[in-house]
């Protein structure tokens, strides 16, 4: 009888313990925004993206939480803003089952925004963004203004500026990733 009551508060605690279990989350809180501008969050697989959540900007804020579900070794999240056609250059979310990622920063350019993540690719993905981010930094200005360029030699000199930062975020995030080792992951970011 004994036996059998311990039985029954073993499988009790069980699923109670099971019930309680933390979610997987991403909680965004990022400030300096444009209104009018659209946060869109894409579920990543295997490089394979499917728009999850939209987000309006409200008084310059972008605030919400999402759970996360079914999460695998190779889910990774990427969240853009677009406003019209344009769209911002992606921030890589990765989650790690029953913790939660955290997004935080300031300004249109996701790439210079904060992730906090268990997640052990998110500290390496954290890296390529800050080593680039006064290059990011400077394609946002330059997107900018690129509606107050009329002429077409002006417009040329533009794109070529744009060009050769996009040069130079490609050689410094190469440089870094040639201090890792070989794995899936390296091989999956040189792709």
């Amino acid at each position: 009888m004994k036996y059998s009551k311990l039985i029954i508060s073993a499988a009790i605690i069980a699923a109670t313990s099971t019930c309680q279990a933390q979610e997987t989350t991403i909680n965004v809180n990022v400030d300096g925004l444009e209104n009018g501008t659209d946060a869109i969050l894409f579920r990543m697989e295997n490089k394979s993206g499917t728009r999850v959540k939209a987000a309006p900007i409200v008084d310059g804020k972008l605030k919400f939480t999402y759970r996360c579900d079914s999460i695998t070794p190779n889910t990774s999240f990427n969240i853009v803003l677009l406003k019209g056609q344009s769209s911002s250059p992606q921030k890589v979310i990765y989650v790690k089952e029953n913790t939660q990622s955290v997004v935080t920063g300031s300004g249109s350019n996701p790439k210079i925004w904060n992730v906090s993540s268990q997640h052990p690719f998110q500290e390496f993905e954290n890296q390529m963004d800050n080593i680039t981010k006064e290059e990011y930094i400077a394609l946002n200005r330059i997107n900018g203004c690129m509606d107050t360029v009329s002429s077409m030699e002006g417009r040329k000199k533009v794109f070529q500026l744009r060009d050769e930062l996009y040069d130079k975020i490609d050689d410094k995030q190469l440089a870094l990733l040639e201090t890792m080792p070989v794995t899936d992951y390296y091989i999956n970011k040189l792709a």
